[in-house]
């Protein structure tokens, strides 16, 4: 059995791994200590699955026009960190834009132009995954991170070949 992995990349993102029959094998905020990404944990988790994983799909990163030099400086950073453990582990690695891992999922959606794209994300993830808990404890906010890379590992996988009917589509 192969799997992808998906990753959100930011502090608040997450990592998703994904068997060849669409079953979430692993599920998890980005691990963060003391507001640094946690490099000993990324590096077992990418030790752990390099040579079970047929590819990793992680959602490309860069600067907004209206973003702080320290904000955008920090994403870059953590953006470069996890390609470069990929690399370090000689994992192979597509860089998804955002707006073309969305296309993909919510092609076979009618969502209205009011609907936002958290929104999207949230509603779609539910419908795929509904046995997965994507609310934040009593707050009931969803983790935005963990739909994102679910979402990114879910299109990666109607890319290789393998998903739910309902996303056959994206290739």
């Amino acid at each position: 059995m192969s799997f992808v992995i998906g990753i959100d990349p930011g502090k608040k993102g997450g990592l998703c791994v994904l068997s060849s029959k669409d079953e979430v094998v692993h599920l998890e905020m980005m691990p963060i200590i003391d507001n640094e990404y946690d490099l000993n944990d990324l590096s077992e988790f990418f030790s752990f699955w390099k040579y079970k994983v047929s590819k990793v799909y992680i959602e490309k990163q860069w600067g907004y026009p209206k973003q702080s030099s320290t904000t955008t400086f920090e994403q870059g950073r953590g953006y470069g960190i996890l390609l470069g453990m990929m690399g370090a582990w000689n994992i192979i690695t597509e860089v998804v834009p955002a707006k073309t891992w969305q296309a993909g999922i919510y092609k076979n959606y009618n969502f209205t132009k009011e609907v936002q794209v958290k929104d999207k994300a949230f509603i779609v993830a539910q419908e795929l995954y509904p046995e997965i808990g994507f609310l934040r404890g009593k707050s009931n906010i969803p983790k935005d991170g963990l739909i994102d890379a679910l979402l990114i590992a879910s299109y990666g996988l109607g890319r290789s070949g393998s998903i739910q009917a309902s996303l056959q589509g994206i290739q």
